[in-house]
């Protein structure tokens, strides 16, 4: 796994669809055009099932994964994007954005070059929980720990990069683990903390579980795109209502 870009937004109440076709569609394949450095995109929306009930810190809904090999060059892309950018009127502006650019620390992987359609749960540890004691643990105890569980696909630790694009909400570090049954793995995660409990507490590290909107995308699926995917796509844009200036 590349570095990660994690960006929580939202769409307004009502029109997810249609921000999802935006954004799977339209949005994410113009940003990973711009950059030689993007690899990869994901979209996820937050599932009913929680490890935790209420919002928590971060409110909005939906989850990008942008894997890249150098977050200095990806942050350089907000020079680049032309003013007329198609940007969806769905999205939800209130909300604002949350996460940023993230530097890889630790990651295992136990289906090594697959990319199976699977739920995540995320750890987004602040910074006042993010000490170095805690770190360390979290690297010998935690992480290892999450990754015996037999339904945990992949796990990857990040710290937040000194190079950010965007002005936002974002935490020290964020763990995104990704699971192919996410109730199950709940249950192994709530009996993980009851064993061996985190040395924080729960507001300064929230755990938001999400499910996929759609695939894994790859630069070079959007740059070679096969004549249906064209197709598709182009009929998504034309589909989209803009944002007004």
């Amino acid at each position: 796994m590349y570095n990660q870009h994690l960006l929580l937004t939202d769409s307004l109440k009502g029109r997810e669809t249609e921000f999802d076709d935006w954004y799977v569609w339209v949005h994410i394949r113009d940003v990973m055009g711009m950059k030689a450095s993007a690899i990869a995109a994901q979209c996820f929306r937050r599932t009913d099932l929680q490890l935790r009930s209420g919002p928590g810190k971060y409110r909005q809904r939906f989850l990008a994964l942008y894997e890249n090999s150098d977050p200095q060059i990806m942050t350089g892309h907000g020079a680049m994007i032309p003013a007329d950018m198609l940007i969806s009127s769905s999205m939800d502006p209130s909300v604002g954005h949350g996460g940023g650019y993230c530097d890889t620390v630790v990651e295992h992987t136990k289906a090594p070059g697959k990319w199976p359609r699977t739920d995540l749960i995320t750890e987004w540890i602040e910074p006042r929980a993010a000490t170095p004691a805690n770190i360390e643990w979290y690297l010998c105890s935690r992480f290892p720990a999450v990754m015996r569980d037999p339904e945990v696909v992949s796990g990857w630790l990040g710290k937040t990069s000194d190079h950010q694009l965007y002005q936002a909400a974002r935490p020290a570090y964020v763990a995104i683990y990704r699971t192919a049954r996410l109730d199950s793995s709940i249950r192994a995660w709530q009996s993980l903390e009851a064993a061996a409990p985190a040395p924080w507490s729960h507001e300064d590290v929230p755990v938001m579980c999400f499910a996929p909107v759609c695939e894994r995308v790859t630069r070079l699926q959007v740059l070679e795109p096969d004549a249906m995917t064209l197709q598709i796509a182009q009929a998504k844009r034309d589909a989209v209502q803009p944002r007004r200036p």
